[in-house]
């Protein structure tokens, strides 16, 4: 019985050589593509690592920062919770309180307005008019302006006392600007408008 042997030719050699190198720059080449794959992924997942960890840092010194501004703005959050419950603002308590001594003096108000500075100097007539010295702001407060106006004439008598309820109201009021002129009949006098300073902490 006879063997039959195959002979490899130096054209099959270099066809299977040529293959097993083909074989192993694919193999190669799979194996690159698989790591840069796992690079980039591994790099991804870094990256998200870090925005998160700065994302958690940004948050804990926006929560440390808003904490000191609320300590430092304690006085401030308690006036705020104190007209909050109240439903009041110290502003219109202020109108109230003129509204309450002009209605104890029965002296008629025709208006009440908020003033700024620029409009509060008088204006020069021939009636009598009387100016109280202004006094410096007290220390925390701030200061709001009312321009009082009354219904035709009014009892002497009873502005004066108006007039010094309002110097000794709590919070502190001040008057400004005092314009009178003679009235048409006995203890009446026409008074003009009135400015009022009220100071609220």
């Amino acid at each position: 019985m006879s063997q039959t042997h195959t002979k490899l030719t130096p054209v099959g050699l270099r066809f299977m050589l040529a293959f097993v190198m083909l074989v192993i720059v694919g193999a190669a080449v799979t194996g690159f593509i698989y790591s840069y794959r796992q690079l980039d992924t591994y790099a991804i997942e870094v990256s998200h690592k870090k925005a998160d960890d700065t994302a958690s840092s940004n948050s804990l010194q926006v929560l440390q920062t808003t904490k000191t501004e609320l300590a430092a703005n304690q006085q401030a959050i308690s006036r705020a919770q104190s007209i909050t419950a109240t439903g009041e603002l110290p502003q219109f308590v202020a109108i109230q309180d003129v509204k309450a001594y002009a209605a104890r003096n029965d002296l008629a108000l025709q208006s009440i307005d908020f003033v700024t500075s620029a409009s509060q100097t008088p204006t020069a007539t021939s009636s009598t008019t009387t100016t109280t010295p202004t006094q410096a702001v007290p220390t925390g407060a701030q200061s709001v302006d009312l321009s009082i106006s009354f219904v035709g004439e009014v009892n002497y008598k009873d502005y004066l006392q108006f007039l010094s309820d309002i110097e000794h109201n709590i919070p502190k009021m001040q008057v400004d600007g005092i314009k009178l002129s003679k009235g048409s009949s006995v203890g009446t006098v026409n008074a003009g408008p009135l400015i009022i300073h009220t100071y609220i902490n």
